[in-house]
């Protein structure tokens, strides 16, 4: 059990993670710097790609996005973009009807949507990786991520507060199994529940 001045911390460093996140999510530097790294990316639409000549473009691509959309600039030889290309598609390109890689060669071949959809959906999971680290960056600011006891009483009042937002599974867990799992706890309602957010 919680004391009332642990009560009370808590609840304010709720606020002010709630406050953080508001914030970025106002924030458009992000945004921003992405589109225009994606714009100044020269690219010319081919009729077929082979695998080689595909993963090279989307390596170059992830090359000139990490240099000049980045806030922390990133410089990647051509076989550390390929690498990542490859990485960013297989784990989170989305197509029409398939995902990885391999849909995201099919869809670069086909004339309806082309490589430029493909870079489109690279740079959108760019963006989202990018937003996620500036959100983590805000809460570590706040919440020292080895300090289990903060975390805890930080899940208490979150559990409590948003007690009407979020699904029984989660109400039926003890607080320390969730400690560790506090920031993604604390996002995964800000994101979705717009009551939430001052």
């Amino acid at each position: 059990m919680m004391n009332s001045e642990d009560a009370l911390r808590a609840n304010a460093l709720l606020d002010a993670i709630i406050c953080a996140l508001h914030e970025m999510r106002s924030c458009t530097d992000i945004e921003d710097r992405i589109d225009e790294a994606t714009a100044s990316f020269e690219m010319a639409e081919k009729d077929f790609w082979s695998s080689k000549e595909f993963l090279q473009r989307a390596g170059a691509f992830i090359a000139h996005e990490y240099r000049h959309g980045l806030a922390f600039v990133q410089e990647l030889t051509s076989e550390q973009a390929n690498a990542e290309a490859l990485h960013l598609l297989d784990q989170h390109y989305l197509g029409k009807h398939h995902h990885g890689y391999d849909a995201a060669l099919r869809d670069a071949r086909n004339p309806a949507w082309g490589i430029q959809h493909v870079l489109a959906a690279m740079a959108e999971t760019i963006r989202g990786i990018e937003q996620k680290k500036n959100k983590i960056r805000a809460y570590t600011a706040l919440v020292d991520p080895t300090d289990w006891k903060t975390k805890h009483d930080l899940v208490r009042v979150t559990l409590v507060r948003l007690k009407q937002y979020m699904p029984p599974d989660i109400l039926g867990c003890d607080p320390e199994q969730l400690a560790e799992q506090c920031f993604e706890l604390i996002e995964a309602h800000y994101d979705s529940n717009d009551e939430i957010r001052r």
